[in-house]
């Protein structure tokens, strides 16, 4: 796994964010983590092993690993399948550690597909085009939206993840919030501000957002989308979008004048 968090975060980091390029018919053999676990794909299609079932999900698409369930993930595509895993590690342990199994321990249990529901629909497995688009701030409509793919509503209580639309010249305002979270560029380019930092993004390029850090962002000429990642471990699950600034949409200057600001690629 290719690490796409600055090294300089280490232990601090409540978000583990990496990339997994898969050769075609490579299989990531069967495991548990003790930590939550989510991906993303990005590109290819992967079939997706749990307890009692499995999945054909095809990029762009989402599936959730819970801590200690035995999983495995394999590339059935002609081409290389590329994907990016986030484990929350907001809590004590901040290490990630991997268990090999052997394959009959994916036998045992009920298929979280048909399983009776404990949630709203207990889903772990989703492609990008089920979920409908909603505004992140109503007052912008959907010039700034978003995919909610994962969240503690669909079974997932260890965090929220999405993918996110910006229009070109719009301002994202300034927020907080109590989760870490992580921005991973898929297209166009903007500026990110977190802190008192501003960074210069393109696609490929992840920033990292400490709980209760001010940020927001800043398109330009092109349309940004982005895949998001909240981890819940380290606070008590709110999540609620705090504004540090009146909301508004075209830039009329440097958002929170705080302090110098450095452009930079992450």
């Amino acid at each position: 796994m290719l690490g796409l968090l600055p090294d300089t975060l280490g232990a601090d980091a409540d978000i583990t964010f990496g990339e997994v390029t898969l050769a075609p018919g490579q299989v990531v053999p069967t495991h548990s983590n003790g930590h939550a676990e989510a991906i993303f794909i990005a590109e290819g299609t992967l079939r997706l092993w749990r307890p009692g079932g499995s999945v054909e999900l095809s990029a762009p698409g989402a599936a959730y690993f819970p801590p200690g369930e035995a999983h495995s993930i394999a590339n059935l595509g002609a081409e290389p399948a590329r994907f990016f895993v986030a484990y929350a590690t907001g809590g004590h342990e901040k290490t990630v550690t991997s268990r090999l199994l052997p394959d009959t321990a994916l036998e045992s249990g009920a298929n979280p597909n048909t399983a009776p529901s404990t949630g709203l629909f207990d889903r772990w497995a989703v492609a990008e085009d089920m979920v409908s688009w909603v505004p992140v701030e109503p007052s912008k409509g959907m010039r700034l939206r978003c995919r909610y793919l994962l969240e503690p509503a669909s079974g997932t209580k260890e965090f929220v993840i999405g993918t996110a639309g910006v229009d070109p010249h719009l301002h994202y305002t300034i927020h907080r919030h109590a989760p870490a979270e992580i921005y991973h560029v898929l297209e166009g380019t903007a500026t990110i501000y977190v802190g008192d930092d501003a960074y210069e993004v393109a696609p490929g390029d992840t920033v990292y957002v400490p709980a209760w850090a001010p940020h927001g962002i800043d398109t330009g000429d092109s349309e940004l989308r982005m895949y998001w990642f909240y981890t819940l471990d380290a606070c008590d699950g709110t999540w609620a979008w705090e504004p540090l600034e009146p909301v508004y949409s075209t830039p009329p200057r440097r958002p929170l004048e705080t302090g110098p600001r450095r452009g930079c690629h992450v």
